[in-house]
C-alpha cells in the first residue's frame, strides 16, 4: 500500500472517532434552548423578484434594519438590471435597494 493510500483513510477515521467521542452524532442546532430559528420567506420583495444566492448579511448600526447582498435572484448579476444590495426593516419590508449594473459576481461586503 502506498503512503498516499495509507494516509487517505486517516481523516475519515478521525471524523468517525470524534463523532463517537462527542455524543455519536454530528448535527447542528440540536439544543432546544437556543433563541434562534429559521424563518423562510421573511423578506417582502417586489412582484417577480426573488432572492438568489445571498453572499452577505449585516445588521444596520441603527438596530432597525438588515442589509443583504444578493446575487440578483440567481448566482450572478452580470447582464441584469437588478439591485443586489437590499435594505430591509426587521419585519422583512424592503426599504431601499441599489447597485444595479455595478457587480458581476458580488461576494461579501461590510458597512463602514
Amino acid at each position: 500500500m502506498s503512503n498516499v493510500q495509507r494516509t487517505g483513510w486517516i481523516p475519515s477515521l478521525i471524523l468517525v472517532a470524534s463523532a463517537g467521542w462527542f455524543g455519536g452524532t454530528l448535527s447542528a442546532q440540536t439544543n432546544a434552548s437556543h433563541p434562534y430559528r429559521a424563518t423562510l420567506d421573511w423578506e417582502q420583495l417586489p412582484d417577480g423578484r426573488t432572492l438568489g444566492i445571498v453572499s452577505g448579511v449585516i445588521p444596520d448600526p441603527d438596530g432597525e434594519h438588515l442589509w443583504i447582498l444578493d446575487r440578483c435572484g440567481a448566482n450572478q448579476c452580470a447582464g441584469t438590471d437588478i439591485d443586489p444590495i437590499l435594505k430591509f426593516d426587521l419585519d422583512g419590508n424592503l426599504v431601499e435597494s441599489f447597485g444595479a449594473g455595478l457587480f458581476a459576481f458580488p461576494h461579501g461586503f461590510a458597512l463602514d
